[in-house]
């Protein structure tokens, strides 16, 4: 079971933290500017600028397997969606806040905004994935001095308190904690299937089914929604089936 804790990275991933401040940068340039798409693209080109050999250690299906990949990731999904319910039950039964992330006012009212933040699901999966994996290791590669065991377990959970962090900007501040306990899951299967593409795939449905709720819920949402996943499963398809198949036989 060792092994599986051993996580190989660059001499210099320390230097992977620089991108806590740069996230909040992205936030507040968002936050100013409204255009989600571009201000995740930027978080994904940096995240790759920084850390794009170790990104490409853990960019890969299991066990070659896109169905194996992608049912993990629904696995995932409905770990980390107990979680968050198990997390905003703890806000409510001893704080009394019964919406910490503070999204009940969140309403997509017309169809055109229901597909608009559809279409920026890829970019906020990949993006925010690509952030909190680096910051793992980043974390990871600062503590060499512990023993195995607490290097993982304290990266782990300082990386899933900085992710909570991070969705204060945009949400309320008591989002912090839930938030903080539905990234633990997505982590430990990082540590496991060393693949990162589990996490994604589990961010899209995440969030995915959150804007669905907060639409009008009709026929059109869910057709668009369900539309969504198979484009995003295809081309996640498409994508290793080129690189594996047809770059990697030329290379």
């Amino acid at each position: 079971m060792s092994s599986k804790l051993e996580f190989k990275y660059e001499n210099k991933a320390y230097l992977y933290l620089i991108l806590l401040p740069i996230f909040v940068l992205f936030v507040w340039v968002f936050n100013l500017f409204g255009n989600e798409i571009i201000t995740y693209l930027m978080l994904i080109l940096t995240c790759l600028l920084l850390g794009k050999k170790d990104i490409n250690k853990y960019f890969s299906l299991i066990d070659n397997s896109l169905l194996q990949t992608l049912s993990l990731g629904l696995i995932l999904y409905f770990l980390e969606i107990s979680i968050t319910g198990l997390g905003l039950g703890m806000m409510d039964y001893v704080f009394g806040v019964n919406d910490p992330q503070g999204t009940s006012g969140i309403h997509f009212e017309t169809t055109f905004e229901y597909s608009k933040a559809i279409i920026h699901l890829p970019f906020i999966a990949i993006g925010e994935e690509f952030v909190k994996v680096l910051i793992f290791l980043g974390i990871l590669s600062t503590t060499s001095s512990l023993s195995l065991w607490r290097r993982v377990v304290i990266a782990v959970a300082v990386s899933s308190l900085i992710f909570g962090f991070f969705h204060a900007f945009s949400w309320k501040l008591t989002s912090i904690f839930p938030i903080a306990l539905s990234a633990i899951p997505g982590y430990l299967f990082l540590i496991y299937f060393r693949s990162i593409i589990p996490l994604i795939f589990s961010h899209f449905i995440f969030d995915g089914i959150a804007f669905t709720m907060h639409s009008s819920l009709n026929t059109i949402t869910l057709v668009i929604f369900f539309i969504s996943i198979f484009v995003f499963s295809t081309i996640i398809g498409i994508y290793f089936y080129i690189r594996d198949n047809i770059i990697s036989s030329d290379s």
